[in-house]
């Protein structure tokens, strides 16, 4: 929306919209962008592709990240490593912990080894892995998101 006033800001409705889809419970939000898909299968690729960030993925519990990092190792390690480029340091040491000791030092090696590389490359291996933890909750396997956003896991 287009300000009146000069001293008013323009209203981002995309970004207030993503900000409600990541407040909703998991179940919530997957009924909606359904239901967005049904009229508009680009505005909820878009949307979904905003929903669920890298970041996101520090919330994952011991188990769930074990289970995400082990799948991200077998399919890809040079995916898992571009990824780990750009995050924060609470993200990529619980990823890399939560790996064997073996795998651990070859992703060290692949992260020192590695020249410089596009962030556009680095945010498309870490959205490949966003979609690696959705395949993983809609198989069950880890819980990506708490069903309800007022009653997380402690």
């Amino acid at each position: 929306l287009t300000p009146v006033s000069p001293t008013e800001q323009p209203l981002d409705g995309r970004k207030a919209t993503v900000g409600l889809l990541r407040k909703m419970s998991d179940e919530a939000r997957r009924h909606l962008l359904d239901a967005v898909d049904d009229t508009d299968a680009e505005l909820s690729a878009q949307l979904k592709h905003e929903v669920y960030m890298f970041g996101d993925l520090v919330q994952l519990d011991e188990h769930d990240m074990g289970r995400l990092t082990q799948r991200v190792f077998e399919t890809d390690r040079e995916l898992f490593a571009l990824a780990l480029r750009s995050c924060t340091p609470r993200l990529k040491i619980r990823m890399l912990l939560s790996l064997g000791s073996i795998a651990r030092d070859q992703i060290n090696y692949k992260l020192e080894t590695m020249g410089r590389r596009r962030l556009s490359h680095v945010e498309d291996a870490q959205h490949r892995i966003v979609e690696i933890a959705k395949e993983l909750a809609r198989e069950r396997l880890i819980v990506l998101f708490p069903s309800n956003p007022d009653d997380p896991f402690v």
